[in-house]
């Protein structure tokens, strides 16, 4: 089964999103959308350990709201 994590979207600038995560986050892992539609990929982490943040590059233009990483 495909356990998805909600994201918070932080900023967005063209085709990346800075999105804070809460449980989960490693790099390359896969953007969804509310439909399950893989829409791009984590490239960097950063922040503090316990509340992280992750920049996506987004593949397709693709609704900030209703974002999951695959975890």
């Amino acid at each position: 089964m495909l356990m998805l994590e909600k994201c918070e979207v932080v900023s967005r600038v063209g085709q990346e999103i800075v999105v804070r995560v809460h449980n989960c986050v490693k790099m390359h892992a896969r953007v969804f959308d509310a439909n399950r539609r893989e829409v791009g990929r984590v490239i960097r982490v950063f922040g503090p350990v316990a509340s992280p943040y992750a920049l996506v590059a987004l593949n397709q233009q693709a609704d900030a709201d209703g974002l999951f990483i695959r975890c």
